[in-house]
């Protein structure tokens, strides 16, 4: 609808109200499939594939996607009250009351961890992430950095392009950063990354948890191919599909599904994910010390 079209395009621009937690479909549950840095829902305590069962009392069973957005989203500081079903909680279903505030979107955070090692956080490929990146890596650049962790952990996607570009910082002779598999065969395509990387042998690690979807595992994945990253962390979320959204004169939209995309090697990470080279589970303790 419309209204929908709206909403996911403000998601895209990187301006929304809500509690910060992007969500998916997952085994015909409404499940999270990551979470904001630093939004309500992160403080609230949710995490990635917990299964959303009620919101503010109503049934998520027979809701749309976009339905359950339209409730969950809201003015800053109104309050919405979820009834979340988790795994690791004995199959007891728990309620968590979260205030709802701007969310604040920026794509790309860097810290600098000593001895020359950054922390670059990648939030979301957004519009804007692409030039974040490019001046995060600049300012890294000036720096004389020893090495970089790419922290793609509760990053949902977004772009396809944007995930190229990203990688070009990082891989260098036309190397191909992603295929493209269609129905009509003929129409199948390697894209390789721009030949100018500001990266070429910087030592890498990559983040990645079940929340990493989509672009993230683009990424994530032709690093790993390539072997010019460790990749470490959780298996990530398998999102293999690549969607196009066409515009209608009424203001709606329609999103079609129009290729599978495959890294490097021809893999297929959908409904698998990229596993990582080194598995390192969050515990308890690691999410109560943030």
């Amino acid at each position: 609808t419309p209204e929908e079209t709206m909403e996911f395009q403000n998601n895209l621009d990187g301006t929304l109200e809500g509690i910060g937690a992007e969500l998916t479909v997952k085994d015909k549950m409404l499940t999270i499939a990551s979470v904001i840095k630093s939004s309500p829902a992160e403080k609230s305590g949710l995490r990635s594939n917990d299964v959303i069962v009620e919101i503010d009392g109503e049934t998520t069973a027979e809701m749309t996607i976009y339905q359950a957005i339209t409730r969950i989203r809201g003015k800053g500081g109104t309050e919405v009250e979820l009834l979340i079903f988790r795994k690791e909680k004995d199959f007891q279903p728990f309620e968590v009351k979260i205030v709802r505030d701007k969310i604040q979107l920026n794509s790309v955070s860097v810290e600098e961890k000593g001895n020359g090692i950054f922390h670059v956080s990648v939030n979301q490929f957004t519009d804007r992430t692409g030039e974040e990146f490019k001046k995060t890596v600049q300012d890294i650049l000036l720096k004389n950095p020893k090495g970089m962790v790419l922290d793609l952990r509760g990053n949902g996607g977004g772009y396809l392009d944007i995930a190229v570009d990203m990688l070009s910082e990082f891989l260098g002779g036309n190397k191909a950063a992603v295929k493209i598999e269609r129905r009509d065969k003929k129409l199948n395509e390697t894209i390789p990354v721009e030949n100018h990387p500001s990266f070429p042998d910087l030592p890498l690690v990559v983040l990645v948890n079940n929340g990493s979807a989509s672009a993230s595992e683009i990424v994530a994945g032709a690093l790993q191919d390539h072997r010019r990253a460790i990749v470490m962390g959780e298996t990530s979320f398998g999102k293999g599909s690549v969607q196009e959204v066409e515009k209608l004169p009424d203001l709606s939209s329609l999103r079609i599904t129009i290729a599978k995309w495959l890294t490097p090697k021809g893999r297929s990470i959908s409904k698998i994910g990229i596993t990582p080279d080194i598995e390192v589970k969050l515990t308890e303790k690691d999410l109560e010390k943030g």
